[in-house]
């Protein structure tokens, strides 16, 4: 009965019952302590900032080639409407010193500049990979040449999504217009593009999670959780921290000219947190199956490739159960 009500046996995280969801909690309360992740988070945080403006150039570069300097600082400002004003004024700042180039130079960039931006960027991709594993409790073992594959594959999917956020910013209002019933558009466009936006960035977490730790790959049910889990309480973050920075701090005061920056840090750091502490829910959940969560056919404890899928927790010890 035991097994039952804990979740031993769990096939997914749909049939983990609630007090084991509560010994999952306990779990990750417990491992983000122990392995000092909220440092682990200001670290990517720090690489993420150092990152985000040759990512940014990179993502400009292509897109210039569907849309004009100015449609791509409209679009962007509505992309960015969720960060605080001061942290989207540097973006947009950033992006109209990029879209000023000419055409000619957009696109020499896009061929070469572009390869170089996005290894620039790779560093942040690294920093999240890194904390992957810690939060798996897996060593990146990769050879030297693939964890650079690795990186660049990363880099250049991270700069994808922004792309995929910009052409659904861009195109679902000329898609609606196609359609007609103007008097309802902008309705739609509010309640349709937000949720997509929300899905893009869930499915960019699942494939982190799945992907970003050198182990053998979760089963997706397994990376549900933590990932839809991050998504909703990255958008309240967001939310509630921009209304915090405009109503409550004095970033600006206390900082000088250095505020927007040490607000875009201070997001990043709380976002990087929200990405690891989704991670970690994931990981937890493995651990307390004893039901193989790995992809691939049925293995046995210690043969799955997976730190969280091989290791007994401790009430599974206690009670035999292998």
């Amino acid at each position: 009965m035991t097994k039952n009500n804990r979740g031993f046996k769990a096939r997914s995280p749909m049939e983990i019952p609630i007090r084991g969801w509560w010994d999952i909690s306990k779990r990750v309360y417990h491992n983000l302590s122990q392995d000092n992740l909220s440092f682990v988070a200001a670290g990517v945080a720090f690489y993420a900032l150092l990152a985000i403006f040759p990512a940014l150039a990179a993502t400009v570069s292509v897109y210039a080639y569907f849309a004009s300097p100015t449609d791509i600082h409209e679009q962007l400002d509505k992309v960015t409407a969720i960060l605080p004003t001061s942290s989207r004024d540097i973006i947009l700042l950033q992006v109209a010193e990029v879209t000023q180039q000419s055409q000619k130079v957009l696109s020499v960039s896009a061929i070469g500049t572009l390869l170089l931006t996005i290894w620039s960027s790779s560093k942040g991709c690294q920093a999240l990979i890194t904390a992957c594993n810690i939060t798996y409790h897996q060593h990146n073992k990769r050879q030297f040449f693939m964890a650079l594959l690795v990186r660049f594959l990363f880099s250049l999917g991270a700069i994808v999504v922004a792309l995929v956020a910009l052409l659904i910013i861009g195109i679902l209002p000329i898609v609606l217009n196609l359609v007609g019933l103007t008097e309802l558009i902008d309705l739609l466009i509010k309640l349709i593009t937000w949720p997509l936006l929300a899905i893009t960035f869930n499915c960019a977490l699942a494939f982190l999670y799945r992907y970003a730790p050198h182990r053998t790959p979760a089963k997706w049910r397994w990376i549900t959780p933590g990932s839809i889990l991050a998504t909703l309480l990255w958008i309240i973050a967001s939310i509630g921290f921009s209304y915090y920075v405009s109503q409550f701090a004095s970033y600006n005061e206390t900082y000088g000219s250095l505020g927007g920056v040490v607000i875009m840090l201070m997001w990043l750091y709380i976002s990087a947190y929200i990405i690891i502490f989704g991670a970690a829910i994931n990981a937890s959940a493995e651990q307390q199956t004893v039901v193989d969560s790995t992809i691939g056919p049925e293995k046995e404890v210690g043969q799955r490739g997976a730190t969280v899928a091989d290791e007994l927790t401790k009430q599974q010890n206690k009670h035999s159960l292998k």
